[in-house]
């Protein structure tokens, strides 16, 4: 049995999505590295008389403080480090809300290759995965043409691969802020802060323990975070894209703005949940003057693709109102077996 590629025919067109994201709560993404930190002043008050040394060896009685997800760029010839959201952490975010959501746990092992009831496992052959995959209403064939698949039998006798359709990019935070946001008025000096382009907050977690309900012995600790408010920009590209696709996005969005779908750790404790500024987002589609694409027709106008393959492809914008809204998760639902809310 065939399966259909996404790229089989190669790529005709592309939907461009330009978001403006917000955080309305705190966000807590960490990199696995630490920095190191003290309190100067003598006062009882915590966070007063704060020093910090960012990615610098230090000797002496320092705190370790695991620093949060940031990101290298060659400026003057020199790497200079920003903080910003992975697009690793979006895009597994959406994939992760589309599994959920758009299919049955039951069919998970066919995208994730797990079989949790036989501990790790799995015993899923090649073509029961083709099975699946070629059933259109089945959501598993609109997350593996989205997010990519590779699958391979308990045996590694048989696999199957191919690429994503959807590709993520994120930038650096664009807030300046010099330092942690926490008692301003007391820093001590020389103080190395590390990226100066996203304001972040030092909070104080004590967790509790699951059983006795009382404060976890040795779990008291400070932990740091991107303050609310800050602002960055993503891009999800969609090559050769269906109706369906703007059904799914839209969804996404509506997920983000009510809370469901956030991003990083303790979104349990409040952290973690997104806004989309409309007024700064927009949604077009590259593709051959006169082509159709998801149901939208691109003219051969002035508003050509600003890349590579300028003077080929022009674009068109895709309508985003409340009732193109509600006809593309239409779309979606439609071609789903199961109910999409």
């Amino acid at each position: 049995m065939k399966v259909e590629e996404p790229f089989a025919k190669g790529i005709n067109s592309v939907l461009v999505i330009n978001w403006s994201i917000k955080l309305a709560t705190p966000l807590c993404i960490r990199n696995g590295s630490k920095f190191k930190w003290k309190q100067t002043s003598k006062e009882k008050s915590r966070n007063t008389g704060v020093q910090f040394l960012w990615n610098e060896p230090k000797e002496g009685n320092w705190n370790e403080i695991q620093d949060l997800h940031y990101a290298l760029q060659l400026q003057n010839n020199h790497l200079t480090p920003f903080y910003q959201i992975p697009a690793s952490s979006l895009r597994g975010a959406m994939r992760s809300w589309s599994l959920q959501h758009l299919s049955e746990e039951k069919d998970w092992p066919v995208l994730t290759g797990i079989n949790k009831e036989e501990s790790g496992s799995t015993d899923i052959s090649l073509e029961d995965v083709k099975n699946k995959l070629n059933q259109y209403k089945n959501g598993l064939s609109l997350i593996a043409g989205l997010f990519g698949l590779t699958f391979q039998s308990s045996d590694e006798t048989e696999a199957l691969s191919f690429a994503s359709r959807l590709w993520v990019e994120t930038l650096p935070f664009h807030n300046q802020q010099e330092k942690p946001d926490i008692d301003s008025h007391s820093m001590a000096s020389n103080n190395n802060y590390g990226p100066q382009n996203a304001w972040r907050q030092i909070m104080l977690r004590g967790p509790v323990d699951r059983i006795t309900h009382s404060a976890k012995e040795g779990g008291l600790h400070s932990f740091l975070e991107f303050s609310a408010g800050q602002h960055f920009e993503a891009q999800v590209k969609i090559m050769n894209p269906q109706t369906r696709d703007l059904g799914l996005v839209a969804l996404w969005e509506r997920e983000i703005d009510a809370g469901f779908l956030r991003l990083g750790a303790l979104s349990s404790a409040g952290r973690g949940r997104l806004s989309i500024l409309q007024d700064k987002s927009h949604r077009e589609i590259h593709a051959v003057p006169g082509e159709t694409v998801a149901g939208l027709t691109v003219e051969n106008s002035a508003h050509k693709s600003n890349d590579i393959i300028a003077g080929l492809w022009h674009k068109c914008l895709v309508p985003w109102d409340e009732k193109s809204k509600q006809y593309y998760l239409n779309k979606l639902k439609n071609s789903l077996k199961n109910n999409v809310e």
